[in-house]
């Protein structure tokens, strides 16, 4: 029993230097992306007040750019301890970071567990069958009503890609059936395929002197790539 208590105490000791080595380095993680982006906002404003350009836009796109390429490459380097950062500081809230003028607000999150829409527009059923499930679940009418206006879509545009898309067609069905019920399983649906995926959710509000950024964006960590990115000044 005492050896018990010992081991006991052993593993909590070890996952408590654990968090805390993690904690240590992604506050050194931020320190140098924050001194790296007012760097790269130096550089950018002189070069913009020689090409008399829109400063201000232009920082706050430039620090979109930074702040998902730095940490696209911070978790995937560090994917083994994924779920222990997202459940410490500063990831388990919402991450403020201030540099010179810059104000950005980032959260992120797990990805997973959604359904692609984008396979309502293939002809085999048990491509989309969970789908149509899901709505019956859920009490969720005119499914077909639905699926047609992803094949509509992509056959027009191509497969829905981003967030203001999924929106898009949403609002477009609501406006046909003048029902909102679909938006109880809103959560549910995306534009790519989740199943055996590393996929982390960013949501990205910056702040440039009188310029304001919204973007929202997924982190593909088993391809080190950005899937669904969008963003539009407020």
């Amino acid at each position: 029993m005492i050896k018990q208590i010992e081991l006991s105490n052993q593993n909590l000791k070890l996952q408590t230097q654990k968090k805390a080595i993690v904690l240590f380095i992604t506050l050194m993680f931020i320190a140098v992306l924050s001194s790296l982006i007012v760097k790269n906002l130096g550089d950018t404003t002189q070069f913009i007040e020689e090409s008399n350009q829109d400063i201000t836009s232009v920082k706050a796109l430039l620090a979109v750019k930074n702040i998902q390429t730095e940490f696209l490459d911070y978790f995937v380097k560090n994917v083994s301890q994924l779920d222990t950062l997202l459940e410490a500081e500063p990831f388990k809230e919402e991450l403020l970071l201030e540099y010179a003028d810059v104000k950005a607000n980032i959260k992120f999150s797990k990805y997973d567990k959604k359904h692609n829409i984008n396979t309502l527009a293939q002809k085999e059923e048990s491509k989309y069958k969970a789908i149509e499930e899901l709505f019956s679940s859920n009490n969720i009418s005119d499914f077909y009503t639905f699926k047609q206006i992803i094949i509509d879509k992509n056959k027009l545009y191509g497969s829905i890609e981003n967030f203001i898309q999924l929106d898009s067609v949403l609002e477009e069905f609501i406006t046909q059936i003048q029902n909102k019920d679909i938006l109880n399983i809103k959560e549910d649906l995306s534009f790519i395929d989740t199943a055996n995926k590393q996929l982390l959710l960013c949501k990205l509000d910056i702040t440039v002197s009188d310029k304001s950024i919204k973007s929202n964006f997924i982190y593909d960590l088993s391809s080190k790539s950005v899937k669904g990115f969008n963003l539009a000044f407020k």
